[in-house]
């Protein structure tokens, strides 16, 4: 027992949140509503060195059943039927965390822009009352920062609901079916990660995406493709500044899509490939007169 050591195995199944939730609630702008914990792990503790030797492997934590609502509302904004994080690994001397895939399945968002442009999830994981730092606390020296390696990111079956209210005619856009993989991520961040996306847009358009994404300094080069992407739903954003109506009409893309956060001396955003719009009719906003339309127009090699 001195020093203390210990190798085993500890495991905490079905662990209901709302259990302890209320006595927590009045910290948060939001309520949990539902959700269940499983954590699984093996583990080796020695205080012979310091610091306190605490190694994990073979780690897993499971979150079923979660369903989070603003404070005081039964409607939740988020819903996840299951988030599964497997092959976790921690050494505590050396600061490093290990995750061998983090997946989300099936899980239900509700998004929206507020009338003042701002994220409804900013506000609601705002601190309540807010913290300040007492000035004759005394600073603490950093020590070897952490380091965390996750192999693979993997979001699957996933819908969003998104609604812009800041504009007079709010925007509508459902994704659907929205499967994205991410693999090889590092903090520090460093390189280029692989990624892909697809998803269906207000249900006739599709979108698909692959290639690379870096995060410091923020800049991309994807492989994009857009499917029967219909124009109308984004007339409200036309209407601030554009007397036309866009009664119909669907943007097609297929091309390599290349964005750069620090443009100097390449372009910020550069597009190349093929452009199509079809179905396209376009009114007069006073008049109410068409005065644009085609059934099919192609631009390759743009």
């Amino acid at each position: 027992l001195d020093p203390l050591e210990s190798d085993g195995h500890v495991t905490l199944s079905n662990v209901k949140l709302n259990t302890f939730w209320p006595s927590l609630r009045d910290r948060f702008r939001f309520d949990i509503l539902s959700g269940a914990v499983l954590v699984d792990a093996r583990y080796h503790f020695d205080t012979s060195a310091a610091p306190v030797n605490l190694q994990l492997h073979e780690g897993k934590f499971v979150l079923s059943d979660f369903r989070l609502s603003t404070a005081g509302d039964h409607d939740p904004v988020m819903a996840v039927p299951t988030l599964a994080i497997e092959g976790i690994r921690l050494d505590l001397p050396k600061r490093e965390v290990g995750i061998g895939t983090i997946a989300l399945s099936s899980a239900e968002i509700r998004a929206w822009l507020a009338e003042d442009g701002a994220m409804n999830f900013k506000s609601l994981f705002a601190p309540v009352g807010g913290t300040q730092e007492d000035p004759g606390d005394p600073a603490v020296e950093p020590g070897q920062p952490w380091s965390v390696e996750v192999r693979a990111i993997e979001v699957m079956k996933s819908q969003v609901a998104f609604e812009d209210r800041s504009l007079k005619t709010p925007v509508l856009l459902a994704i659907e079916d929205l499967h994205v993989t991410v693999n090889g991520l590092q903090v520090p961040l460093r390189g280029s990660l692989p990624v892909s996306a697809a998803f269906r847009l207000n249900q006739q358009g599709t979108v698909e995406s692959k290639g690379t994404l870096q995060l410091d300094p923020l800049q991309a080069a994807l492989a994009l493709k857009l499917v029967h992407i219909g124009l109308r739903p984004f007339q409200p954003y036309l209407d601030r500044t554009m007397q036309v109506d866009i009664r119909a009409g669907e943007l097609e893309l297929d091309g390599e899509l290349a964005y750069r956060s620090r443009h100097d001396p390449e372009p910020m955003l550069r597009y190349t490939g093929q452009v199509g719009v079809n179905n396209l009719h376009v009114a007069d906003g006073a008049s109410a007169q068409e005065f644009l339309g085609w059934t099919a127009l192609a631009l390759n090699k743009v």
